[in-house]
């Protein structure tokens, strides 16, 4: 076999390990990715009422985006830096505006699709009384109600959570 004939089957080879390799590591990426929307979907429910109420008890009309509050705002620190801060509140208000309407958005939508099987109504209960009700249950009430096992209602929240994921992330959801 000739030097030149060793150097091209060696190439090739690496050439096929590397493609490998790069397919494994994007394959492990977008795996890592579905985790951390599936994470964050339960980060969102777990805070889901502390967000709305932050969107309730904004000085400001966010949808207005009234420039009078920003005054108002502004005038609660010293000049300098202020407007940092104050832009950063702003921000911080309408992106939780953005996402909390995108949620409940979400959150309908989900509900209609729960309609088509009592498992599935199930899951829809069992996250409102979790994580949207103005009084939320532990899962061991939760389990009581529905005559289940805590693990149950876990479950059940983490297959609506996964769901719900989808709805709120889309199509990055499913890669």
């Amino acid at each position: 076999m000739e030097q030149s004939e060793i150097i091209r089957i060696a190439a090739e080879t690496a050439a096929r390990t590397a493609i490998s390799e790069y397919k494994k590591e994007r394959e492990k990426a977008v795996r890592i990715n579905k985790d951390k929307r599936l994470r964050n979907t339960k980060l969102l429910m777990k805070n889901y009422r502390s967000l709305k109420a932050h969107v309730q008890n904004a000085v400001c009309d966010i949808g207005d985006a009234d420039e009078n509050a920003v005054d108002i705002l502004e005038l609660m620190w010293d000049t300098g830096k202020s407007e940092a801060v104050v832009e950063s509140i702003k921000r911080s208000a309408l992106r939780t505006y953005i996402i909390i309407n995108h949620i409940d958005a979400m959150l309908a939508a989900y509900y209609k699709m729960c309609q088509r099987s009592e498992v599935a109504q199930r899951r829809w209960e069992i996250l409102k009384r979790k994580y949207i009700d103005d009084n939320p249950m532990k899962n061991s009430e939760i389990a009581e109600i529905y005559f289940i096992n805590p693990r149950t209602v876990q479950k059940d929240i983490d297959c609506a959570c996964s769901q719900l994921s989808t709805l709120i992330f889309g199509i990055d959801r499913v890669e």
